[in-house]
């Protein structure tokens, strides 16, 4: 996990050299250094553009330690290889001016897209001159917050294959937000923890489409249109997550309750009801995901890694377990990945444990050995859409809620969405609803909706015989500290099983309503 107590790094460290290459676990792989310090330090970053040049952030506000006489902004780098001899031997900078700048993507139409902490920017080159116009900059996304730790903010950039852009927000350490898009769509929040959102190209049509995540780092979007993520864990959690997003999902971090992860409304691996689980365990402080030949890549900053991930479908998703390809020793960091032309994956690497900017840097090249073409299967084709994934979809596009009858978490999930996008029912269908998943996910979908209930469903399900329905609506008054609920609060925490789930979560619902209380 990325965390602030990492600020106690060392703040300046001398050079080193690379006592010993990253080990590759597969022989079919190989790895090679396409460029490092001084060309190139401190990579966040990478994409390729339309003409197959790697551009890399250089980031130089990272913690920026005093007297750092590196360049005053983080700068988009291009790297070529212009003898073809396989090492960069051509920098020249792109654009310049940038603050806390994490992520690259290049857009269907050609456009650079970068993401700060603050701010998604487009970028263009109108005049092919390899230098952003400077009426060629426009602002996408906008954060405003108090907040300005600078890798728990915007991030994860990610185009679908109709242009959709993809992004996440970070936990924000709490503080309240506005995030704005291109049209003057705003969307606010603070405390929920991360987000993922979706817009259009050009910044309108802002969506929040996830929650309950620490630092959706990295996000892509695979051949057959499914979005999966890497998170980042918090404090007392044993590790990160590769998570499968899916509309309304909520994966149960919630910043509100605390940094650990272990608070009784909290849940990281699925635990609570109507909280989504995680596709696998990933190593330390992973940065990006890829897909690549079948699999699912990713880097692990923390524990020096890259990790594969063969996907097995469950249900409507997917369970794997990483596999390490590439295991290095401590300088080595990986962090974004960026998908070369011929198919080969270059990534940044920024060397040193030390958080604060220490003009080090690498980046990478991981590509097939010659005469080790993919296998046929999993190795060069990607998983198609199950029958499972096909209902869920057609559950998005109806209002059903007999379709929320199901152990299918991710066909769950789907049904409530399909309730939030086309139609909540009466209250007073409360009581027909036999199957208490059917409450449950009725009581998701109005959460989702409207956050204050509108409709009068907490007082029912928080008197519901169903405990999981009766826990759902607890967190939902807790994370809304919607205090005239106390009464009910106090009985289900008096009344429900000792230790149980139900009776926890009453008792730490009822200690956050008396914080907010006193807050006021």
């Amino acid at each position: 996990m990325i965390r602030s107590l990492a600020l106690a790094a060392t703040l300046a460290l001398p050079a080193i050299t690379l006592a010993k290459p990253p080990e590759v676990r597969d022989p079919a792989f190989e790895l090679t250094l396409f460029a490092e310090h001084p060309e190139v330090v401190t990579p966040t970053g990478a994409t390729f553009d339309r003409d197959g040049r790697l551009l890399v952030i250089e980031s130089h506000t990272h913690f920026r330690p005093e007297n750092y006489d590196g360049p005053p902004a983080d700068r988009i780098r291009v790297l070529e290889d212009t003898d073809n001899d396989g090492r960069a031997d051509r920098f020249t900078t792109f654009h310049e001016g940038l603050t806390h700048a994490m992520a690259l993507a290049t857009s269907p139409d050609g456009a650079l897209y970068v993401a700060t902490r603050a701010k998604i920017l487009r970028l263009t080159d109108a005049d092919k001159d390899g230098v952003a116009d400077k009426d060629g900059v426009t602002e996408i996304a906008r954060l405003d917050t108090k907040g300005n730790y600078p890798h728990n903010g915007l991030s994860g950039l990610a185009f679908d294959h109709d242009g959709t852009l993809w992004f996440g927000l970070g936990e924000n350490l709490g503080e309240p937000y506005k995030l704005s898009g291109s049209d003057g769509t705003t969307l606010s929040g603070g405390g929920e923890g991360g987000n993922v959102y979706h817009c259009k190209a050009d910044g309108s049509g802002l969506v929040r489409v996830a929650t309950g995540m620490w630092n959706p780092f990295g996000l892509c979007v695979d051949p057959v249109g499914r979005v999966f993520c890497v998170d980042n864990d918090p404090d007392a959690t044993p590790f990160c997550r590769l998570l499968h997003i899916v509309p309304g999902g909520d994966y149960g971090f919630e910043f509100r309750y605390g940094r650990s992860g272990t608070h009784p409304l909290q849940a990281w691996q699925g635990e609570l009801p109507g909280i989504l689980p995680l596709v696998s365990p990933t190593g330390e402080a992973p940065c990006a995901v890829l897909p690549c030949e079948g699999r699912l890549w990713a880097t692990s900053w923390g524990h020096n890694r890259i990790e594969r991930f063969t996907l097995k479908p469950e249900g409507a998703s997917w369970k794997s377990e990483p596999e390490t390809i590439v295991q290095g020793d401590p300088d080595f960091r990986p962090v974004a990945f960026a998908r070369a032309p011929d198919g080969s994956l270059y990534f940044t690497d920024w060397v040193n444990a030390s958080y604060p900017i220490h003009k080090q840097g690498r980046v990478w090249r991981l590509a097939r050995k010659s005469g080790t073409e993919p296998k046929p299967g999993v190795e060069n084709t990607w998983p198609e859409l199950t029958d499972a994934e096909k209902s869920a979809a057609m559950a998005r596009d109806a209002a059903t809620p007999a379709a929320l009858a199901t152990d299918d978490r991710f066909l769950w999930q789907a049904a409530v969405w399909g309730l939030v996008q086309h139609g909540i029912p009466d209250t007073e269908e409360w009581p027909n609803l036999k199957d208490p998943r059917q409450r449950l996910g009725l009581l998701a979908a109005a959460h989702w909706k409207s956050p204050d209930d509108p409709a009068n469903l907490l007082a029912p399900a928080l008197a519901d015989p169903d405990p999981n329905v009766q826990l759902a609506a607890v967190r939902w008054v807790a994370d809304e500290s919607l205090t005239k609920h106390r009464p009910a609060l106090e009985k289900i925490a008096t009344t429900a099983p000792k230790d149980s789930p139900l009776a926890k979560g009453a008792q730490a619902a009822l200690e956050h309503l008396g914080k907010a209380e006193a807050a006021q």
